[in-house]
């Protein structure tokens, strides 16, 4: 019987996302168009806190729901 022989090799170099080389503070792109009216609650949020939330959720292209 042979022995099995194994190669050393190293693993290649991790690729970056795309969005990752381009900007790496970017957000990355959230679509909500397609959801159903979203509900913020202001529990623990403070009121700077919650309008920015609700300002990013319009920004996604989501419905803020009233009630």
């Amino acid at each position: 019987m042979s022995s099995p022989h194994w190669m050393a090799s190293s693993p290649p170099p991790p690729v970056p996302a795309a969005e990752e080389a381009s900007d790496p503070m970017a957000k990355p792109t959230l679509q909500l168009s397609s959801l159903p009216p979203i509900f913020v609650s202001e529990s623990h949020l403070d009121t700077c806190e919650l309008h920015e939330l609700e300002d990013d959720v319009v920004e996604a292209g989501g419905l803020l729901s009233t009630t």
